[in-house]
């Protein structure tokens, strides 16, 4: 018989019969990128070790979670003990409201969620934040705003953001914001939307997963302050 060659990321199993079977290789830890360093102190210092088990240091101990779809309704105070989480993602779970977040988070993917409304401390911190997807609308922008000021890219893709005056608005001040993403969003059936976006957005880098090339900022700022408001 001829042989079988072995699919990527699969390993050769034979059966009691003889037959060749196919299975797929266990994968490494998904939900952090910091399991195998734990995994590894485990392994060397042992499960019993006190330090290893206490909350104080498993905790601040990680900086990356994933944590999608697992049914999460809201992130309660808890969270503020992952002191030095940086990278969080939520996504594809039922929560409604930003209540707790990380001290120093950078990163959150909330996509996928029924978020519409922010109510966490301000996290300056935080560069980007991923809402796509979600029913997150117009009334929540102000909040975006004023809780995370230094962000440099939202995604608000496929959004029920509908106005291109309140996304100016509010977003408007957030200096160092240099990618938004409002796709498949109401907002983007208006007309000249785009161009009224980089007029009024001109630090803009990239819109809508688009690079702003220069020709086109220029002419957002010729053109647009002739249109209608």
């Amino acid at each position: 018989r001829g042989r079988i060659s072995q699919p990527p990321g699969w390993i050769s199993i034979v059966s009691k019969d003889g037959n060749q079977r196919w299975a797929r290789k266990q994968a490494g830890p998904k939900w952090s990128e910091d399991a195998e360093e734990l995994q590894r102190l485990v392994n060397q210092l042992g499960p019993r070790n006190a330090n290893l088990s206490s909350e104080s240091f498993v905790k601040p101990f990680f900086k990356h979670l994933l944590l999608p779809q697992l049914g999460l309704l809201r992130l309660d105070e808890d969270i503020n003990k992952f002191s030095s989480l940086t990278f969080l993602d939520i996504s594809r779970n039922s929560l409604a409201t930003l209540e707790n977040l990380p001290p120093g988070l950078k990163f959150l993917k909330a996509y996928n969620t029924q978020i519409t409304k922010i109510a966490c401390r301000p996290l300056p911190s935080l560069s980007f934040l991923g809402l796509g997807r979600c029913p997150f609308g117009d009334e929540g922008l102000e909040k975006v705003a004023s809780c995370f000021s230094n962000l440099l890219s939202i995604d608000l893709s496929y959004t029920q953001v509908k106005s291109l005056e309140e996304v100016t608005e509010h977003l408007g001040p957030l200096t160092k914001l240099r990618q938004l993403c409002l796709a498949g969003s109401p907002v983007c059936l208006l007309p000249f939307y785009r161009l009224k976006a980089l007029r009024w957005l001109p630090k803009l880098q990239v819109l809508d997963g688009t690079s702003v090339t220069d020709e086109e900022a220029s002419d957002a700022q010729l053109l647009a302050a002739a249109l209608p408001q």
